[in-house]
């Protein structure tokens, strides 16, 4: 419990710390450009950088990477276990490793480039709204309200289709990893089974191995998550 406490205080703490570090070098970055840049750039996407893109990154330093240091030491100390009790069934469960990583890495690659998108779309919605509340009285003016209101709508369901396409990429990628995770225990059962059969491994001893084995599965799960 008190452990628990001090790590999520500490993560949160520093988490808190950097993010509004970061938000005041971007922001005196941004005052540092030349006019040229404020030309080119709507104030509505800098404004979304400066608010949901920082936001974004604090759920990253506070959470996710908690989640991943924890998760990862449990995997590591999870297949030194299983190791010392059966290197032959660590072996055979292993096998799938090499697939997991090649998916994690194209699908990380994919997330990648589609979130930058989602963000973009937010960004664009952010300035159409902020241009259109600062300057209200001309848009009522030019009776442009159903206007405003239809690009706002359009910069929002563009991002929501991103969204869904990186929604169901996941779900793909969730899929595959569960499939692989449960092809990989079946091959421990059977195999473990024979090495029982043979007197080379006990009920004991597999029963433990699966066991360690469900959490090795648990974890990769947790960290799976962590791409979304």
């Amino acid at each position: 419990g008190i452990m628990t406490f001090v790590r999520a205080a500490l993560f949160t703490v520093c988490g808190e710390r950097v993010v509004s570090k970061l938000r005041h070098q971007l922001f005196s970055r941004i005052t540092e450009q030349e006019i040229g840049f404020f030309d080119e750039q709507r104030t509505g996407v800098i404004l979304n950088r400066l608010t949901d893109d920082c936001s974004t990154l604090q759920s990253t330093v506070t959470t996710n990477i908690s989640i991943f240091l924890r998760t990862s030491v449990t995997l590591v100390g999870s297949v030194a276990i299983i190791f010392v009790i059966s290197w032959r069934l660590t072996l055979v469960m292993l096998a799938v490793v090499p697939l997991l990583a090649v998916g994690a890495v194209r699908y990380g690659k994919f997330v990648k480039g589609i979130s930058k998108e989602v963000q973009d779309r937010l960004a664009e919605a952010t300035a159409v709204a902020e241009e259109t509340i600062s300057s209200m009285r001309t848009v009522r003016s030019f009776v442009a309200e159903a206007a405003s209101k239809e690009r706002y709508q359009e910069r929002l369901l563009e991002a929501l289709e991103l969204a869904k396409r990186r929604s169901y990429a996941y779900g793909f990628f969730m899929a595959g990893m569960m499939g692989l995770a449960n092809i990989a225990l079946g091959s421990v059962l059977y195999y473990g089974g024979t090495l029982v059969l043979s007197g080379q491994l006990t009920v004991g001893q597999l029963t433990s191995f699966t066991l360690y084995t469900v959490s090795i599965g648990a974890s990769l799960g947790m960290l799976a998550s962590l791409f979304n």
